[in-house]
């Protein structure tokens, strides 16, 4: 079996409250397995607390100091917190991975035979629309999101406590239920820039619970898995 995906890890997952030490680790363990089987994952990492917490005490910083702080400044901070979160990935992989973290979206972010591991790229986008844009340059054609909620949802789950979670859309839905615009600190079950390219792309995407590697594993070997398929 020859396949290729890209996986959106959250950085909910890897690093809140703290770094996981023991989940990055697990993670490394079921990439390693995958590509011993021929299916080559390449990782893109979010922030989670570390970045928001980076965000938010840069501003404080500047309150009263610096009033032209702008949101592509506050950013860099956001980016910064997932290539550190990227490097607890990175060593737990190994030899298995490329040992240096790109910094944007090209065919040459990819290694032959290694697995990919980045963060963020340029302020303004989240890491969801970093995943999709990596997987456009490599002609990747299966995204998984892994995130906090076990799917695809109408309305914020967390919110709306009982609504139904969706287990097939189509792009079109997608971007209906996420929006076209995107704003910093915004939260969606996938940002507006990445749903666009998603279609643009014929991208299929995952969206599951990103702590279930069971399931995000029944996932990528085309097992029956709990989650949203977006097609």
């Amino acid at each position: 079996m020859n396949k290729t995906f890209v996986l959106s890890v959250g950085g909910s997952l890897v690093a809140t409250p703290g770094p996981q030490v023991e989940f990055v680790k697990k993670v490394a363990e079921m990439l390693i397995r995958l590509k011993e089987k021929g299916i080559l994952c390449h990782v893109v990492i979010g922030g989670g607390r570390p970045a928001r917490d980076y965000i938010a005490a840069k501003r404080a910083c500047a309150e009263g100091l610096n009033p032209d702080l702008t949101n592509a400044e506050c950013d860099e901070c956001g980016i910064l917190a997932t290539r550190m979160n990227a490097h607890l990935l990175l060593a737990a992989l190994g030899k298995h991975a490329r040992q240096s973290i790109p910094t944007d979206t090209t065919p040459d972010a990819v290694s032959p035979g290694l697995i990919t591991v980045m963060g963020g790229t340029i302020p303004g986008q989240s890491t969801d629309a970093v995943s999709v844009k990596l997987a456009r340059a490599i002609q990747c054609k299966n995204v998984i999101n892994a995130t906090n909620v076990p799917g695809v949802y109408e309305k914020d789950p967390r919110k709306n406590p009982g609504l139904p979670m969706l287990e097939k859309i189509s792009h079109d839905q997608l971007i209906g239920i996420v929006g076209t615009t995107f704003t910093p600190g915004m939260c969606t079950v996938i940002d507006p820039i990445a749903a666009q390219i998603l279609k643009e792309d014929a991208i299929t995407c995952y969206v599951l619970d990103g702590s279930n590697l069971d399931n995000m594993e029944k996932c990528i070997l085309g097992e029956g898995f709990h989650g949203t398929t977006i097609a």
